[in-house]
């Protein structure tokens, strides 16, 4: 053990006399209740629990609450999060306050947290513990003595990062009682951390951090290891905590009817069905790799009509349990009326609070949330179940969403034009991504189709494998580049030839007239037949879309981007 790691223990006993002489008892309860099933969901001594709840900070505070302390507001607080019928919040340790020097613990905010989660537990609630806290609301805050050194990149950050995560998780394991699970922090993969670093560094602290945790948990005395959560945006719209390359228990998806937060933009406000459908598809995405939370989100315009605020509620809560969330959290639970930094420069977080700071009420409008998580945690919403095989359509998600050649965002954008348009339509759909194809000898009958990604040397033999064996596949968007993969060429039956300037085309196909305008890397480029067939041409009889015998399976491939048209400035259009 390093001189600063003893340190860090000597501080935490300190701190546990500390919290003894001011009288208030530490939970005698030993043991950590929690673990994830084999659906993903939340289990507590072996029964089923559905967190619901909110994201915290006190009103009078917001992220000042660690040096204003307003105890009892924060008390109150607890006191309505419980009435109101939530069983969990989320909490936030600003690695600024709680470690103001390197390896020296702020005693006094330390004592704090220990109260926070006494009083957490009396009251039969739960938390999740953010503990890498310097990005919240827009504002930084990491501790002045990391300097210009990057969190996952530099040595010295990913020491201090193991040793933090430890002691931090030595004092929530002394609150098993308190505690859901512990989170790496909050938003990291949106930081300039994040996207100054490379991938293989993210991954590293990531599993650092994941086994500092579980190590300090179990060494304050708890039987099970403690679960931990990412605390991320959206990994599925950024190209850093990749989704199924990080060492955690759960993913954390959040997700806000916002446009300028959102990779479409072609919708009109949150009534707008595409609208509810962006947080569903982001999480049913998520869950495609193991357990997932909707961790955050709300209508944000807690001003605008209640009518629209409930229409989205009541539209999109249901689609994204359905889609495997095992939790959702509110941000937040209070408007905050401090104008200390960063909200005197984003203005947008005064407003977002679920209850009414004059009588403790939910506002108008978002009763739609409180009674599908009352609904939820008492077990009287059934869980979801997948949809009988032969019957949903499927959407392939590519390993590499992120690289080679794909942007995370619009990987995103392309896969919840397609999941929206589907459910229009009326069709169930499951996600399918590489490992799933062997397996599905039954679902053969169910079309997989392929968004206009650039398709690599991990999935195009799968989805060859997956058509000689029986399955329809559509494939959007062509591009030469995927010739380079060996038996792409007998895959699709087409030769890619020359470029075509013409790029505004309009298709007939089955006595209707579609336009399109959008290729991958807004090049066209023609394409022979070496074995497919022309099902549609253009308007010059360029065949557009041709089918292709893979064996007993199919594959039909279409020229132009048909997800791209849509979501480049074609809103009243898109359903048809």
């Amino acid at each position: 053990m390093s001189a600063e790691m003893k340190s860090f223990s000597l501080v935490c006993l300190c701190l546990q006399l500390v919290v003894i002489s001011r009288g208030i008892s530490v939970p005698s309860s030993s043991t950590y209740q929690f673990e994830l099933d084999s659906s993903g969901y939340y289990t507590r001594n072996g029964t089923r629990f559905f967190a619901v709840g909110v994201n915290y900070w006190p009103g009078s505070a917001g992220v000042d609450m660690w040096n204003q302390w307003p105890e009892q507001e924060i008390q109150h607080d607890l006191d309505v999060i419980k009435n109101i019928g939530f069983n969990t919040l989320r909490v936030f340790l600003r690695w600024d306050i709680f470690e103001p020097s390197p390896g020296v613990l702020n005693r006094t905010s330390v004592a704090q947290l220990e109260d926070l989660l006494t009083w957490i537990s009396s009251r039969g609630l739960v938390a999740h513990v953010s503990c890498f806290v310097g990005f919240m609301s827009s504002g930084y805050f990491w501790p002045s003595w990391k300097g210009s050194a990057n969190l996952f990149a530099s040595q010295m950050m990913q020491n201090r990062s193991v040793e933090y995560a430890y002691s931090m998780a030595q004092v929530a394991g002394r609150h098993p009682g308190a505690i859901l699970c512990l989170e790496y922090g909050n938003e990291l993969d949106v930081t300039t951390e994040a996207a100054n670093a490379p991938e293989e560094a993210v991954e590293q602290w990531a599993r650092m951090v994941t086994d500092a945790y579980k190590r300090g948990f179990k060494d304050s005395g708890n039987a099970l290891p403690v679960l931990v959560i990412t605390g991320t945006d959206r990994a599925v719209c950024h190209d850093k905590f990749n989704l199924g390359r990080v060492d955690v228990d759960l993913t954390s998806v959040h997700g806000y009817p916002v446009k300028d937060w959102q990779p479409i933009k072609d919708w009109t406000d949150m009534t707008d069905p595409l609208a509810l459908h962006l947080l569903p598809f982001y999480t049913a995405v998520t869950r495609s790799y193991g357990p997932v939370m909707v961790q955050e989100f709300s209508t944000i315009y807690t001003s605008s009509p209640p009518a629209d605020q409930d229409t989205y509620l009541r539209g999109m809560l249901p689609l994204a349990w359905h889609e495997g969330s095992n939790g959702f959290m509110w941000w937040c639970l209070r408007d905050i009326s401090w104008r200390g930094y960063p909200y005197n420069n984003n203005p947008i977080e005064w407003h977002l609070g679920l209850i009414q700071a004059s009588n403790d009420t939910v506002r108008p409008g978002l009763e739609a949330y409180v009674d599908f998580a009352r609904n939820l945690s008492r077990g009287s919403i059934a869980v979801p179940t997948p949809p009988a095989q032969g019957s949903a359509v499927r959407i392939f998600w590519p390993t590499m969403y992120a690289s080679e050649g794909n942007d995370a965002a619009d990987s995103a954008r392309r896969g919840a034009i397609l999941y929206y348009l589907l459910h229009v339509a009326d069709m169930p759909t499951r996600i399918a991504r590489v490992s799933d194809l062997s397996p599905f000898v039954p679902s053969y009958a169910e079309p997989l189709i392929v968004p206009c990604y650039n398709l690599t040397a991990q999935d195009i033999p799968k989805l060859i494998s997956f058509a000689k064996a029986g399955g329809h596949v559509i494939l959007s968007g062509l591009a030469p580049l995927q010739w380079k993969v060996p038996g792409f060429a007998e895959f699709v039956g087409l030769q890619p030839g020359v470029i075509n300037k013409d790029m505004n085309i309009t298709v007939e196909l089955d006595g209707h007239a579609f336009s399109f305008h959008a290729y991958p890397d807004d090049t066209r480029y023609d394409y022979t037949p070496s074995g497919a067939r022309v099902i549609a041409a253009d308007q010059r009889g360029q065949g557009c879309v041709f089918v292709n015998s893979v064996g007993p399976g199919k594959v039909i491939a279409v020229v132009p981007s048909v997800e791209d048209t849509i979501t480049s400035g074609n809103l009243l259009g898109r359903e048809r």
